[in-house]
Formats: structure tokens, sequence, C-alpha cells
């Protein structure tokens, strides 16, 4: 079975998955104001370790962008980014502008995240010197 066309077309997918990071990272960092403003709106009493994860999975991205940490797995920086992403936009699932319910969609995703890349955000808290117990 020839394989030559998905050799040369996995540079291709893997330049093109690194832009669409890029652009991420780009985005959380241009907005990472918008992002703070818009983790306030949910109550920090019930979902403080949630809000400090989102902060740390943004930083995470960040350090990512500018090259300061690079041992994250391309599949939990997309992801990761993906959710962050989700989080921002305000016609999502449910859309954000309905009371309460506008954020259940938001953190499902997040949640489901983060809970997948635990491993990979625990192994930044340490490579920052961060007390895991503040995130999880």
């Amino acid at each position: 079975m020839p394989t030559s066309g998905l050799h040369s077309s996995l540079p291709s997918v893997l330049e093109n998955h690194r832009k669409k990071l890029e652009a991420t990272a780009r985005s959380i960092d241009e907005r990472f104001e918008e992002i703070q403003r818009h983790a306030r709106r949910v109550s920090p009493r019930r979902f403080r370790q949630f809000l400090s994860r989102l902060r740390l999975a943004a930083e995470l991205l960040l350090d990512l962008k500018r090259g300061e940490y690079r041992k994250l797995p391309w599949a939990t920086a997309s992801a990761l980014g993906l959710a962050l992403a989700y989080f921002l936009l305000p016609a999502d699932f449910i859309p954000d502008f309905v009371p309460f319910s506008g954020f259940v969609d938001d953190a499902l995703v997040l949640g489901l995240v983060f809970a997948g890349a635990e491993a990979d955000l625990r192994a930044y808290c340490r490579h920052r010197g961060l007390d895991e117990s503040e995130y999880f």
C-alpha cells in the first residue's frame, strides 16, 4: 500500500497545527485581560481551583509560545488551546449570556480537558516551582 502521500502530507499537517497553536497562544496573550474578566463572572468561592487551573493553563500556553517551556505534548497543547478558545467564545453550545447556564458547557469542556491534562499541568507546576495543591 503506497504511503508516500501520507508521509508527504504529514509535514503540512504538522505545520498547520503549529500555526493554529501559535494563533491560539497569541489570542490568549492578547486577550488575557478579557480571559480574567470572563473568569471573574464565575463564582470564585465555588470554582477557586477551576479558576486557578484556567490561569495555569493560560500561563502554560504562553510559556510554550515563548519557548520557556517545551515539555508539553502537542496533543495536550492543542486540547488546552482549544478549550481556552471555547471558553472565550460567547456563542457556543449554551451562549454565555444565559445567566449561570451559559458557563456550564464552558466548565464542562475545560473540566474534561483539565482532567486529561492533569499530569502535564502538574509537571508544569513542578517546573515553575508552584504548589500543586493550589491547582489540584
